[in-house]
């Protein structure tokens, strides 16, 4: 089943792990992996039903009203551009980016709690130049 696509796949849930509903939710609003490929693989990642099935269920309704509009538009419609209007494109890439936005705020939160070791050097090659160098 894809052993590229399906490892590149396990190590991006792995590295989003605790933020897995987002990452879903981005997958399906966004096209970089295909639907079809994220149905297929979610359960042998291991992947949570309930975090699979809402972001299923939240992120593709962007992209069936997009089909949705297209199809009420169909007489209207004079080349495959009319379909994909820049504004529809921007709006799904708005989208893809709300998704992700929690994940980034709670990087950046816990970058600034975490402390900060010293830049001193306790030992080492650094340690022994620096007290060689206080001495003379």
């Amino acid at each position: 089943l894809f052993p590229k696509y399906m490892e590149f796949f396990s190590a991006q849930v792995a590295d989003n792990r605790h933020h897995i509903f987002n990452y879903m939710l981005f997958l399906r609003l966004t096209p970089f992996l295909p639907n079809w490929f994220v149905n297929i693989a979610a359960p042998w990642v291991g992947i949570p039903f309930s975090e699979f099935f809402w972001a299923t269920a939240l992120g593709l309704m962007p992209n069936h009203l997009l089909a949705i509009n297209a199809g009420l538009m169909l007489s209207e419609i004079e080349s495959a551009n009319d379909v994909l209007r820049p504004r529809a494109i921007l709006l799904l890439a708005c989208l893809g980016s709300l998704a992700v936005l929690p994940v980034f705020i709670k990087r950046k939160a816990h970058l600034k709690t975490t402390v900060t070791p010293s830049l001193q050097p306790r030992h080492g090659p650094l340690k022994d130049t620096l007290s060689v160098l206080k001495l003379s």
